[in-house]
């Protein structure tokens, strides 16, 4: 009798009821789990690398084939994952997921981060957006699985002041592109942001190259 006397407690009585329904949570997540498709990615401002205004005869930038640059170059870094609980395969992909930025010409595309690569095989193409002055790179890969992504740079030249970058997409299921710029918005104390490209390594006559530090992103252990 004094444990029915015990759970007339007010206190007693609360906590068992919570017990309860935490037990009753936790069940119907067991029996009737939560399945999603996102896909979150964070994009930096692109930087630019090159300002073409300062160009002089002995300092100029050229392309692999050796065709100066006549605009200013910017690069973009773009970091991707898998946020939702489902993998994403190759066949439910209906339109390509792509990368665009506001460009004249694109220059070079690498990926710099992958989490796994014998998992994921990510790859990228070139390719034009349906818009003007669009470019971009276009990813496939073997499998997607949650907490599986990549980070990429794309290197570029415009003549646009305010260069633009975004994602374009349509895979079956999949319920949103997030950009995981609004979580560094309300939580501020997330080192969520990548540093865009903070320094050019070298110009030669034969090509170029963009060495980019970035600070490290810990939204993901791999980030």
């Amino acid at each position: 009798m004094s444990i029915l006397r015990d759970l007339k407690q007010p206190f007693n009585l609360v906590m068992l009821l919570l017990a309860i329904g935490a037990l009753a949570v936790a069940g119907y997540a067991y029996y009737y789990p939560r399945t999603d498709k996102t896909v979150s990615y964070l994009a930096t401002q692109p930087a630019r690398i090159f300002d073409s205004k300062n160009a002089t005869p002995k300092i100029r930038l050229l392309d692999a084939t050796n065709t100066p640059i006549t605009t200013d170059t910017y690069v973009a870094t773009v970091t991707l994952w898998n946020s939702g609980s489902q993998p994403i395969e190759p066949t439910e992909v209906r339109k390509p997921l792509r990368v665009l930025v506001t460009a004249d010409r694109l220059l070079d595309y690498a990926i710099t981060k992958e989490k796994d690569r014998s998992v994921s095989a990510f790859g990228l193409t070139a390719v034009e957006g349906a818009a003007a002055k669009t470019q971009g790179v276009e990813l496939h890969w073997t499998h997607f699985d949650p907490r599986h992504g990549l980070t990429l740079q794309v290197i570029y030249s415009t003549a646009d002041t305010n260069p633009k970058v975004w994602l374009e997409t349509e895979i079956s299921g999949l319920e949103r592109l997030r950009d995981a710029r609004s979580l560094a918005t309300r939580y501020s104390w997330l080192p969520l942001w990548v540093s865009g490209a903070e320094s050019f390594s070298w110009v030669s006559g034969t090509g170029y190259r963009a060495s980019v530090r970035r600070s490290d992103a810990f939204l993901l252990g791999w980030l």
